[in-house]
């Protein structure tokens, strides 16, 4: 099979001019490239996969939200003042203020 289509690529040859070869003879064995259609539909399925995590993940997003909200950790990272707390400060802030005033 491989001689036939050698002599059928030779004789093909010898009709051009040189400098052409013929080069699309094809093989039985070699695998067709894929359809402009098989291709669309692995794209189609590629892109619904990645709908579908999309979605999955918008879903997490959403409860975490939800959970942050109705948690009331709004301001989280912000450390809520005892009123304790903001009795010292208001001290401190006094104290301060009468150490600036003696130094003058």
């Amino acid at each position: 099979m491989e001689e036939n289509n050698t002599q059928i690529q030779s004789s093909a040859n010898a009709d051009k001019s040189e400098g052409e070869q013929v080069s699309n003879i094809s093989h039985p064995t070699s695998p067709s490239p894929p359809s402009l259609l098989e291709k669309a539909e692995a794209v189609a399925k590629r892109m619904e996969e990645a709908n579908k995590k999309a979605e999955e993940i918008l879903k997490k997003q959403e409860e975490l939200e939800a959970k942050r909200v109705l948690g009331g950790r709004a301001e989280a990272g912000i450390p809520n003042k005892t009123p304790q707390q903001a009795e010292i400060e208001e001290a401190q802030r006094q104290a301060s203020e009468i150490v600036k005033r003696f130094r003058r």
